[in-house]
């Protein structure tokens, strides 16, 4: 049996708290020097396949945290979601169980913040209840969640149609109204407080 070719470490010309790993005169991978340590690859020790295994494995899951925190950075995921976003991105759906553990543990991913943040975001688009909780469904947050966080809002479509009207003063009245009922307000509701401000888009279409 052939012994295993020793390792070689190269520091990375551009960052001296990297090194390359060269195996039999090639480069396989760039670690930090912690990482190195870490893993216990060390200058002259032969290159094992459990070694190898081991560094593969834990790149492997460097690469998909950086890729579940930028997701993360972008906007705020449910689980269900970011789940999804990194099996897009090549995660077994044991690798993405174990990150997202690891990210709940860390203070990045909370399903509660992120379907609050979510349903904050989504009514100062000046979009319905109805609307929000479709959305926040499609994004696989929980029902509980969802009906803990918009009675914690204190979510009222009435209320909201209310302020949409006071906000636009000038805007015809018929046009607002496609306006708040394209946002999933219910027409009846956007009728009647049209109606009640004095400004009827029927009585607009018949003038």
């Amino acid at each position: 049996m052939a012994k295993p070719t020793p390792v070689t470490l190269v520091p990375v010309r551009a960052n001296p708290q990297c090194v390359w790993v060269v195996v039999a005169g090639e480069r396989t991978h760039k670690l930090t020097r912690l990482e190195a340590v870490e893993l216990g690859v060390y200058e002259g020790d032969p290159w094992t396949q459990s070694l190898a295994r081991r560094v593969e494995s834990h790149l492997r899951a460097a690469a998909l945290q950086r890729s579940a925190l930028k997701f993360l950075g972008q906007r705020d995921h449910s689980s269900a979601a970011l789940t999804q976003r990194l099996v897009r991105v090549g995660a077994s759906a044991a690798e993405a169980r174990r990150l997202l553990c690891e990210l709940k543990e860390q203070g990045w991913l909370d399903d509660a913040r992120a379907c609050r943040s979510r349903c904050t975001t989504l009514q100062e688009r000046g979009w319905s209840t109805t609307r929000v909780r479709a959305a926040l469904e499609q994004e696989g947050f929980a029902s509980a969640d969802m009906d803990r966080v918009l009675a914690q809002l204190d979510a009222d479509d009435r209320r909201a149609i209310d302020e949409a009207i006071g906000a636009a003063p000038r805007l015809p009245a018929a046009r607002l109204y496609r306006r708040l009922v394209a946002r999933g307000f219910d027409p009846e509701d956007v009728v009647a407080a049209l109606d009640g401000a004095g400004r009827s888009p029927y009585a607009e279409e018949v003038a």
